[in-house]
C-alpha cells in the first residue's frame, strides 16, 4: 500500500509532457533547451537523440511550465481566486511560507498565459503571499523566471492598449490566509430560518471549492492572441493602437539578408510568418500575435535573416518580395526588393541554381 501512495505522489508531482507541441518535434535543428536551463534540479536532460525528464531527480517545482513557450509541459495546479470589494483576485502561496492549508507551490510556475487567460476572465488583481527566494533550497529565480518580471511585461503591453493593468500585491501570511478562508459574501436579505441558514452554509462552502480550479494548461494559444485587440477608435485615441502595440513576441526578418526560401514561413506552427501572393505582388506577411518565441524561424534559416524580439513593437508587418524567373532552370522565384538595393544587382538564378554548378553536370560524348 504504501508502494502505491509513494507512486501515485511521484505520479503527480511530475509534470505532464507533450511531445507533438515541443519545438524538437518540428525540426531537428531546434536550439531550444529553455525546460533544460530553467531546472533547479537538472532534472531535464537533452541531447542530440532525445529530450528527457529523470523523474527521480524533479520534484515538481513547475518552473519548466512557463518556461515552455509551446504550451509542451504542463503541470495540474491549483488556482484560487476570491472576490474582495467586487473584485476578483488571484492568490498565490509560496510554498516555503509554511502555508500548509493552501497547497502552495512556488509562485514564479505561473505562465504568461495563465495570467493574461485570468485577466481575460476579469482577474486583474494578484495577492501573494512570498517568501524569500534567496533561502529557497531551488535558489532565487533570474529575472526572467520571476513572476513579478512576467507581471511588469504584461502590464507594459496592457498600457499600450489602453487597458487597466495587473495589481500585484504582496500580503503578511495572516492577512493572506483570512483572505484565503473567506468564502463569497452572501447577498444581503431576509432574515433566514435555520434550514435555509444551513442550505445557504452548504452553498457558500460548496462555492469557495469551485473557485479553487486548475489552471487550464491543455488550453494553449500564443500569448498575442489571448487578448483580444482594441482599436484606437473605440477609446477615442490619435494614435493607431494596431501600429504602436507591444507583443510578447515579435519576429522580424532582416530583408537584405533574406534570400526568399519561404523555410520559416512553411515551419511556423502558428503562422506568425506568412507568404502571401496576388496576381500582382507577394510578400512575407508577420503576425506578431500569433508568435510564441519558439524560435523554430531563427534556427531553419540558413541566412540568420530572422531576430524574435520579445515585449516589441512590431517593426514591420510586411516584406515586399520581387517575382522573377530563373535564367538557369526557369522556375518562377521571389526575394527581399532590400536584398537587390543592398547588392544593386537583380538576382537572375534561383536559390538552388545560385548553388548548384549546373556545367558540372554537362558533358560531351566523342566518337
Amino acid at each position: 500500500m504504501g508502494n502505491i501512495s509513494q507512486k501515485l505522489k511521484t505520479e503527480f508531482r511530475l509534470p505532464d509532457i507533450n511531445g507533438e507541441r515541443c519545438v524538437h518535434a518540428f525540426i531537428e535543428q531546434s536550439s531550444c533547451s529553455a525546460c533544460v536551463d530553467v531546472c533547479p534540479q537538472n532534472a531535464w536532460i537533452l541531447d542530440d537523440e532525445s529530450l528527457g525528464l529523470n523523474t527521480e531527480s524533479c520534484d515538481g517545482c513547475g518552473l519548466c511550465v512557463p518556461a515552455c513557450t509551446e504550451g509542451a509541459i504542463s503541470q495540474t495546479r491549483e488556482c484560487v481566486i476570491r472576490e474582495e470589494d467586487n473584485k476578483k483576485i488571484l492568490l498565490l502561496g509560496c510554498e516555503i511560507t509554511g502555508l500548509k492549508q493552501a497547497n502552495c507551490h512556488c509562485i514564479h510556475a505561473v505562465s504568461e498565459n495563465d495570467l493574461l487567460k485570468l485577466y481575460r476572465d476579469g482577474v486583474h488583481h494578484i495577492h501573494v503571499a512570498r517568501g524569500d527566494c534567496q533561502q529557497c533550497p531551488r535558489g532565487a529565480p533570474n529575472n526572467t523566471e520571476a513572476l513579478f518580471k512576467r507581471v511588469s511585461n504584461i502590464n507594459k503591453m496592457l498600457r499600450h492598449r489602453h487597458l487597466a493593468p495587473i495589481h500585484y500585491n504582496e500580503l503578511a501570511t495572516d492577512r493572506w490566509t483570512q483572505l484565503w478562508k473567506t468564502p463569497e459574501k452572501a447577498a444581503p436579505g431576509p432574515q433566514m430560518s435555520r434550514r435555509n441558514f444551513f442550505r445557504r452554509a452548504i452553498k457558500q462552502s460548496v462555492d469557495m471549492v469551485l473557485h479553487q480550479s486548475n489552471f487550464d494548461q491543455n488550453d494553449f494559444a500564443p500569448p498575442g492572441k489571448i487578448l483580444p485587440e482594441v482599436k484606437a477608435d473605440d477609446h477615442g485615441y490619435d494614435s493607431k493602437i494596431d501600429n504602436d502595440a507591444i507583443y510578447p513576441a515579435v519576429p522580424h526578418i532582416m530583408a537584405a539578408k533574406c534570400d526568399g526560401c519561404d523555410a520559416c514561413s512553411r515551419a511556423c506552427p502558428h503562422q506568425a510568418i506568412q507568404f502571401v501572393q496576388d496576381e500582382n505582388a507577394s510578400c512575407y506577411l508577420m503576425d506578431a500575435s500569433a508568435c510564441t518565441a519558439c524560435n523554430i524561424c531563427v534556427d531553419i534559416c540558413e541566412q540568420d535573416a530572422i531576430e524574435v524580439n520579445r515585449w516589441a513593437f512590431q517593426k514591420a508587418k510586411t516584406i515586399p518580395l520581387e517575382n522573377t524567373t530563373c535564367h538557369s532552370c526557369g522556375a518562377a522565384f521571389h526575394y527581399p526588393f532590400e536584398h537587390e538595393a543592398q547588392t544593386d544587382t537583380r538576382r537572375t538564378l534561383c536559390n538552388i541554381c545560385s548553388k548548384i554548378d549546373h556545367q558540372k553536370n554537362l558533358f560531351q560524348v566523342l566518337d
